[in-house]
């Protein structure tokens, strides 16, 4: 578990299967509703906003003018 991990010292862990399969799930449900009802918009409440991806990414300190 992670706890017992960063009791040994590790800072970060990182679950690469879990993260596909986590994926899998979310492309099947966007491929499911585009199939059925021609749209994806339905799924937003589960989506990322832009500006949530932009963060993630860190893309406002990347872009940001450097003094």
């Amino acid at each position: 578990a992670a706890d017992e991990l960063a009791t040994l010292g590790y800072k970060i862990v990182v679950c690469p299967v879990a993260s596909l399969l986590a994926c899998g799930s979310a492309l099947k449900r966007l491929v499911v509703a585009l199939q059925s009802h021609g749209r994806v918009d339905g799924l937003a409440g589960e989506m990322l906003s832009f500006d949530e991806v932009k963060h993630v990414l860190g893309a406002d300190e990347m872009l940001r003018p450097r003094e």
